[in-house]
């Protein structure tokens, strides 16, 4: 594996935040909370979408423990068979409240049969500590 992770160094691409991962049916499992800082590298790119159609993606640059990692998604909402709805994704606008260098809890979440990102301003350290008496 040592070779491997040579090897993706010298290419330059930055790994990927996985807020999911697929069980053994397929089915998209939620990672836990990641705290992140946001950093000012983040751009739009043209994409194709898992269901082969051609998109505008944000690329969101973020830091992780120290090592700077990528994650993307549409920059248009989508309806059920990935076509856009003509809205900017709910990502573009909840992330715009926050300004680079700011850190913030990144957490895929599944509610009643959906998945998404929840956002929310990271506590400060010390703050996420609890106080035992």
């Amino acid at each position: 594996m040592k070779v491997l992770k040579e090897l993706i160094e010298q290419s330059g691409e930055l790994p990927e935040l996985r807020l999911f991962v697929r069980d053994e049916n397929g089915v998209p499992q939620p990672t836990g909370p990641h705290r992140v800082k946001l950093l000012d590298t983040t751009r739009i790119v043209k994409a194709t979408s898992p269901r082969g159609k051609e998109r505008y993606e944000v690329e969101l640059h973020i830091e992780e423990e120290g090592v700077e990692k990528t994650y993307n998604f549409p920059v248009k909402a989508e309806d059920k068979d990935g076509n856009p709805t003509g809205s900017l994704h709910y990502l573009v606008k909840r992330l715009a409240e926050f300004e680079y260098g700011q850190e913030v809890v990144l957490e895929g979440k599944k509610e009643r049969g959906a998945s998404f990102v929840e956002v929310k301003p990271a506590p400060k350290y010390g703050d996420d500590i609890p106080v035992v008496d």
